[in-house]
């Protein structure tokens, strides 16, 4: 992390340990959101400023499928997108608490350097049979 030889004594601070926290603790979120999510705690553990936090963070890939996205759920996910993604990944198969609002939000927040999107919205019923428009 901080480029030195093993054999060293690791330095107290260092510009590098900062950016690799951060990238280790969205890593974590990613892994625990859907957790997170059906203990409505996504909002109280900061998930959403904790992945938007991490700008090296280029590959997102989150599965929502079948949860409750209630409320803010989709709000959430659209704030915690990393700034500097290029390729996100987004299932929410089943979720019928996304609808074309959601998606709208959704789509307000994607980064401009955002290369690769792929979203399942299968079986999602509160969708309007135009919402790929509103993704274009």
């Amino acid at each position: 992390v901080a480029k030195r030889a093993m054999h060293l004594t690791p330095l107290e601070k260092h510009a590098n340990y900062g950016r690799v926290n951060r990238r280790l603790r969205a890593a974590l979120v990613a892994l625990v959101w859907r957790q997170a999510l059906e203990h409505n705690a996504v909002e109280s553990l900061r998930l959403p400023q904790i992945l938007r936090a991490d700008e090296t963070c280029d590959r997102l890939a989150m599965d929502f499928s079948f949860a409750s996205l209630a409320g803010p759920g989709c709000v959430h996910v659209a704030q915690g997108i990393p700034p500097m993604l290029r390729h996100l990944q987004l299932s929410f198969q089943d979720c019928d608490d996304v609808n074309d609002l959601a998606v709208a939000m959704l789509a307000r927040r994607l980064p401009k350097l955002l290369e690769i999107l792929e979203l399942d919205f299968e079986d999602c019923h509160g969708l309007d049979e135009n919402t790929e428009v509103i993704m274009l």
